[in-house]
């Protein structure tokens, strides 16, 4: 177990459809990939929205979520820039995901575009 050691860290993004929001809420990470081939997180807020907002997207629920991680674990993903919407991005493969998720943060849900906000 690596767990949430101190020290510099980086806010990852990523956009995120119903299955794995259910995920998200239901055990405080992102789950494994369906297909095999790991997650990709944005570097930025704007990369993950821009990603929700492409034509891949379209008609689909996307919420975008934030979550910290070790600077140190970076390490352990591929950068790359992803033209279609991510911008500057890291991959990290699925047999890494269960380290990162126990060294990142809780994620959080910064933008939810279908959710109805209430006012009064």
């Amino acid at each position: 177990m690596l767990g949430r050691a101190g020290g510099a860290r980086t806010r990852l993004f990523r956009a995120i459809g119903e299955h794995e929001l259910d995920d998200l809420l239901r055990f405080g990470d992102y789950g494994l990939s369906r297909s095999g081939g790991g997650k990709y997180f944005p570097l930025s807020e704007q990369g993950a929205v821009d990603f929700a907002n492409t034509s891949i997207n379209t008609g689909r629920r996307m919420t975008v979520t934030g979550t910290d991680v070790p600077s140190s674990f970076l390490d352990r993903g591929f950068r790359f820039f992803d033209p279609g919407g991510g911008g500057s991005s890291i991959h990290f493969e699925d047999n890494v995901l269960f380290d990162l998720y126990e060294v990142m943060s809780l994620p959080e849900i910064l933008h939810a575009s279908w959710v109805p906000v209430i006012r009064r």
